[in-house]
C-alpha cells in the first residue's frame, strides 16, 4: 500500500507584509522584491513606490513592479508607464483638479466651476449650488417663482444646468 502525504501550512501563519500563502505549494512564501502581501494573504501586489509591469504575468519576479521615480499615491495620482514613443518609461502624474479613474491609468477632471476635494469628490466652487453628473445646478432656495398655478409652479422647479 501506498500513502500520499502532502504537506500543509495553515494560510493564518504567514507573517508580516512579506509572505503570501501559496496555494500549488501549500505553504506561506516570500513575496518578491518591490511587492507587498494582499491583505487576504493570497498574493503580492506592487508596493506603493512601483507600478505592475503590464509586460510581466503575475508578481513572482522583482520584474513584475517598475519602481516609479516618486511615491505613489492611487487616490490622486496616476502611474504613467509609457512615453509618447512607446518606451516603458515610469513616471507618476497628479491628477490635477480631478481625480483616477477606477484602473488609475487616466485623470478625469472636475467640470466647471467645481474643484476636487479627496474626501468630497468634485465640489461646486459658488454658494447655492449642488454637483450631478459633473456639473453644477443651483439650488432651488435661490430661485424666484413666476408661475402662480400648482402644475406650472413645479415645472419651473425643475433642476436647469447653469
Amino acid at each position: 500500500m501506498i500513502g500520499i502525504v502532502l504537506a500543509y501550512t495553515d494560510p493564518a501563519s504567514c507573517t508580516g507584509s512579506t509572505q503570501f500563502y501559496d496555494p500549488v505549494l501549500l505553504k506561506c512564501t516570500t513575496c518578491p522584491a518591490n511587492t507587498v502581501r494582499a491583505s487576504d494573504f493570497s498574493y503580492c501586489n506592487c508596493s506603493t513606490s512601483h507600478y505592475p509591469n503590464p509586460d510581466a504575468i503575475g508578481f513572482n519576479s522583482p520584474a513584475s513592479c517598475l519602481s516609479l521615480p516618486s511615491a505613489y499615491n492611487p487616490a490622486t495620482q496616476i502611474a504613467s508607464i509609457y512615453a509618447v514613443d512607446g518606451s516603458l518609461s515610469p513616471a507618476v502624474v497628479t491628477c490635477a483638479n480631478g481625480y483616477p479613474d477606477s484602473l488609475n491609468q487616466r485623470c478625469i477632471p472636475c467640470g466647471a466651476g467645481m474643484s476636487y476635494s479627496s474626501t468630497l469628490g468634485c465640489q461646486c466652487t459658488a454658494a447655492n449650488q449642488y454637483a450631478i453628473n459633473g456639473q453644477c445646478y443651483s439650488s432651488i432656495a435661490s430661485w424666484t417663482v413666476t408661475q402662480s398655478t400648482p402644475a406650472d409652479i413645479l415645472g419651473e422647479q425643475q433642476v436647469h444646468p447653469l
